[in-house]
This record gives C-alpha cells, sequence and structure tokens, in this order.
C-alpha cells in the first residue's frame, strides 16, 4: 500500500490489459483525486466516507482493446480530508 496526504502527488501504472481496478481505502480523513486514464482526465474520484473500509474498488475502466495503457490518479487539496491511498491495481484482459 502507498498513500499521500501531499496535494499534486501522483501515482501512475502503466500495463497490458484492457480492464483496470483501482483498489484503495475509504473513510473519513480521505479526499479526492482526479483519475487520468492514457493522460486525458477522465473523473474525479471521492474516498471520502463517515466509516473506514480498506481494499475497496475504488474505480474500475474498460478499455475496450487489449493495448498498453496508463492510469495516473493525482491528488487534490481537499481540506480537512488529506488522505488518498492506492493500495493496488487489479488488471484484466
Amino acid at each position: 500500500m502507498d498513500y499521500t496526504i501531499a496535494p499534486g502527488a501522483a501515482a501512475s501504472f502503466t500495463f497490458s490489459g484492457d480492464h483496470l481496478a483501482w483498489i484503495g481505502t475509504v473513510g473519513p480523513s480521505y479526499g479526492s483525486a482526479k483519475v487520468y486514464i492514457n493522460g486525458a482526465l477522465w473523473k474525479t474520484v471521492n474516498c471520502n466516507a463517515s466509516t473506514t473500509a480498506t481494499r475497496e474498488v475504488l474505480l474500475k475502466y474498460g478499455f475496450g482493446s487489449v493495448d498498453t495503457n496508463t492510469i495516473k490518479i493525482v491528488k487534490l487539496a481537499t481540506p480537512g480530508h488529506p488522505r488518498i491511498d492506492v493500495d493496488g491495481f487489479v488488471t484484466f484482459g
């Protein structure tokens, strides 16, 4: 597991496949992160929750065909909710 509380900190993962899942934690001290797929902003993921839950599927993405793909997760400055975890990635295809 890896985590950050620094706004703008990023984690990237490149793989060969056609499906991906980001596994992480949600909870009261967790904030939001922007998710880029192959360099393009895909969505913002909010990891804030009233109770802590580990090893959650925070997002799933299907690429349509097996290829080399990259996901980049960028921590946003979320006041009062400083943390984002990357427990791992699961790939398919």
